[in-house]
């Protein structure tokens, strides 16, 4: 399978390549390289690689991709709060801008990846996915928003 990658450098992002190119998957990376030269051990590769803000994937970057796994995005409740219309630019409006394109595309699968974030703070520790939401942050906000908006173009 031809996957596209979107925050291959970054925390989950050079795991996901590593395990994706073990079970032998063709893989396209696409990050700002903000953590690029941060690395503590050498990782794994994609076979490809760009170099692109989410907001730049075209849906030529995107075609003959069978799977997008988006991970991209101004990562965390402190760092979306220094820039909130940042946060919501890059995490909103490109992350459904990238689904969009892959739909056009005609890339079958389109993976995005939530946070707990969104759950907020709370009494309950043991929370559970249809727990209720309180997004506190301009990140977790992000984060529910995109995944409604995206889920709305989903294919039966």
């Amino acid at each position: 399978m031809k996957v596209f990658v979107t925050g291959h450098l970054g925390y989950i992002g050079v795991h996901l390549v590593e395990l994706l190119l073990d079970a032998g998957h063709e893989v396209t990376g696409c990050d700002v390289g903000l953590y690029e030269g941060c690395e503590w051990e050498p990782f794994p590769k994609p076979q490809r690689e760009l170099r692109k803000d989410v907001r730049e994937i075209t849906e030529r970057d995107l075609d003959g991709h069978d799977c997008v796994m988006h991970l991209a995005a101004i990562s965390n409740d402190p760092m979306g709060e220094l820039n909130p219309g940042l946060t919501e630019a890059v995490n909103l409006d490109g992350s459904v801008q990238i689904a969009r394109r892959a739909k056009a595309a005609g890339v079958g699968r389109y993976l995005f990846s939530g946070s707990c974030s969104v759950y907020g703070q709370g009494e309950k520790l043991d929370l559970e996915e249809g727990d209720p939401l309180n997004p506190l942050t301009a990140y977790a906000k992000s984060k529910i928003e995109t995944e409604r908006l995206v889920s709305e173009m989903a294919d039966d």
